[in-house]
């Protein structure tokens, strides 16, 4: 699994940022998909949730492409707009993708249950769940089976 940080590098809000957090305060790890073409990139999803949605910077910690390339965008301490009403407690990544249409690239599918299996070495046993398992959305997607996923990163 390749990891390419971009930590700072990523389009933020010119006046809003968001909330720091102690790393005791992370109790899930999350796993939503972008729901929009796999061709997009960190910059354009960026853009889009600094512009579009005025948030002060991209929702997710990680993001995770087709290829299985993964893309670090935010520290563990950082609080983004990831899971309304839960977002100091979780720790976000996204698919980049629609998988209400279709099922996840074997790369992409790989490179998530690897990260979500360091997640757990480095955070602690935290329990996975999918966006959709916490508030009303269709997020991560149809196509994304998350007992299969869970049965993945715990090598089930």
């Amino acid at each position: 699994m390749t990891i390419v940080d971009l930590i700072g590098a990523l389009p933020v809000h010119p006046t809003k940022t968001y909330d720091e957090r102690a790393l005791a305060q992370i109790r899930r790890l999350v796993l939503h998909h972008t729901a929009g073409p796999a061709t997009q990139t960190p910059v354009q999803i960026a853009q889009f949730h600094v512009g579009g949605r005025d948030w002060p910077g991209i929702a997710y910690h990680y993001l995770v492409r087709d290829d299985g390339t993964v893309y670090k965008c935010w520290p563990a301490r950082t609080v983004t707009y990831c899971v309304r009403g839960h977002n100091a407690s979780s720790l976000c990544v996204a698919l980049i993708g629609d998988f209400d249409l279709e099922p996840a690239p074997g790369p992409q599918w790989d490179a998530a249950v690897s990260l979500f299996r360091d997640l757990r070495a480095g955070y602690g046993p935290l329990p996975i769940e999918g966006h959709r398992e916490i508030v009303a959305t269709a997020c991560p997607g149809r196509f994304v089976d998350m007992d299969r996923f869970r049965l993945e990163v715990l090598g089930a």
